[in-house]
Formats: structure tokens, sequence, C-alpha cells
């Protein structure tokens, strides 16, 4: 058997992507490696059963770098032209890397494991504040790409529409290139996460609401909890940036503006920066308004507000 050091140094919600690379290659070609990883995120890894560890300097090894951008034809740069997926691109490259014939994925949806115990812990916000229906929101992300935040006013209205039937738990990670705007009538969890209590706050969440960030792999990952008897509910504030095929799941909510602006009439604009840092290549949004992407504007909190709904109300039909 061929042993990997598979190494991919990407941010979480790509990450969460590869984990699903991983199970295929040993789902397609049982018993023909043994693999390890290298990841910024090592408790993502947990319980995993494809992971067998490696050392560094085991002569026997081949260290892999993995990313989602190489092929010609399944990879990021494609995205506007062909219906590809995150997972679909880490994928191809990773049978690309390998010489393998083939390599698609057979699932949708990254793998996370969550071992006996962690399905019978109580969740953070039921400790904590004896809440145990929660839906997640994130309102804002890392400060390099500040077009995917939405409009934390929409965000505000939200929560006050729901407020005594929704009770949301705001999170997201403070400092080190990230910011989550201040939205009141939360759970403000902020910046206390690890990635391990993330991904048990997901598990037992009853939806999500959030932009284009990790939170929307995470949830179609996560296993759902015993209670839920459908897909978990996800809501996405899209805007223009991204193609939807680059990154959604086939239950998840997308509100996005992909065709209804210039800037992104024929696909994702791809753009990062609403202010430029006087960096090269920055990639600056074109149709910034009052700091905010208008894409990311055309997203209404009233629109958000009716796909919940939706939600709810069929929470109560078999």
């Amino acid at each position: 058997m061929r042993k990997l050091i598979l190494n991919t140094q990407l941010s979480l919600g790509d990450i969460v992507c590869f984990t699903a690379a991983v199970r295929e290659l040993h789902a397609q070609y049982p018993g023909q490696f043994v693999t390890d990883v290298r990841t910024p995120f090592p408790q993502l890894w947990e319980h995993n059963p494809h992971i067998t560890p490696i050392a560094d300097d085991d002569p026997d090894s081949e260290w892999v770098e993995c990313h989602y951008d190489r092929d010609a034809y399944v990879s990021v740069h494609k995205s506007n032209q062909h219906p590809i997926h995150l997972v679909e691109a880490y994928c191809q490259d990773l049978a690309n890397q390998l010489g393998l014939p083939s390599l698609r994925p057979q699932e949708l949806q990254g793998q996370i494991v969550l071992s006996r115990d962690e399905y019978s812990w109580m969740s953070l916000p039921h400790e904590r504040f004896n809440v145990q229906r929660y839906w997640i929101i994130v309102c804002g992300g890392k400060t390099d790409a500040t077009t995917k935040w939405w409009v934390p006013e929409y965000a505000q209205q939200v929560v006050n529409y729901f407020r005594g039937r929704i009770q949301f738990v705001q999170v997201g990670q403070l400092g080190d290139g990230h910011w989550h705007a201040d939205l009141q009538g939360v759970i403000d969890i902020r910046g206390q996460t690890d990635v391990r209590q993330l991904i048990r706050l997901v598990h037992s969440a009853a939806g999500v609401l959030c932009g284009i960030t990790s939170l929307v792999h995470l949830a179609a990952a996560v296993p759902l909890p015993t209670w839920q008897k459908r897909p978990r509910p996800c809501i996405v504030t899209a805007g223009g940036r991204e193609p939807r095929t680059w990154y959604s799941y086939q239950s998840h909510r997308i509100l996005e503006t992909v065709g209804s602006l210039p800037c992104c009439r024929d696909g994702g604009c791809w753009h990062s920066y609403t202010v430029s840092l006087g960096g090269k290549n920055e990639r600056l949004c074109e149709r910034v308004i009052n700091g905010h992407p208008k894409c990311m504007q055309l997203v209404r909190p009233e629109a958000v507000i009716l796909e919940i709904e939706k939600y709810l109300e069929s929470e109560a039909v078999e």
C-alpha cells in the first residue's frame, strides 16, 4: 500500500471539503492507500477512520500537495463555465497527483465524524443558557474577503423579526484577520469555540444562517442529531461573488445575485475587497455602496425571513 501524507494549508471551509477527497480515495480504491494529513485544523480529523499517523520523516511515505485550482477542466478557474463543486475539484486534483484514472465524488459533502460520546453531549447553548433549540448566525468573516460579508443591519432585522421564536447563536473568530458585527438579541459566543466545539455546535443546531464561509460546508458535513429528520436547514447570503455550483449543497437555500448585475452577469466576479489595502491584484469590488457590495445589499432581509419561515412551516409536515 502507498503511504501518503496529504498536505493542504487553506481555510477551514476548504479543508472540510478536502475531507471528502480522502473519503472517496479509500472508498473507490480500498486497501491501496494509507493516509495521514497535514492541515491547519487537526480537530476536523478526529475519529476519522481514514487517518493513520505517519511521521514526517517516514522514508516509505509520499508527501502530496493538494489544492483545487490546478486541473485544466475541474478547478475553480472553470467554475463560471462548468458546474463544478469544490469537493469535486479537490477529488480531481488528488486523482491527478496520484495518477488515478478517476476520483469522482459519490457524496457531495465533507466527512466529519463524531464519537459516540459527542452524540450525547449537551450543546454549549444548552449547557450555559438552557437553550436547546437554536440557529447559528454568522455576520462577518475574514478581512481578506470582505465582499462575502452580509450587511449587519440586515442580519439584525432578521434576528429582531424572529425574536421569541428563534434563538440565534452568533459565532465567528475574532482578531487574526477576522471581523464579525455586534448583533443584539443573540447568544454571543464569538471567539469562544475551537474547531471541535464549533462542530458540536453545528451538530445540535436547528439551522444555520451565514454567507459563503466554513459554516456552509460544516452544515452539510456534520452528522445530524437524532431529532433532526431532514437535512440541516442552511440559508446562504451569497451575493454575486461565486457561482452557486462551487459551494452549494442540494438542500441549502442560496440567496444569490449572479446574473443580476453587470459585474456578475456571466458568473461570480471573484472579487475579494471592498476597500483597497494598497496591495497588488486586490480584485476590488466594482460596486461598493455605503461600505457594502451592491450584490450583498440586494440580498434583502425579507428574502432571508421568507426562507426561514418555509423551514419553520415545514417542520410539522410529514
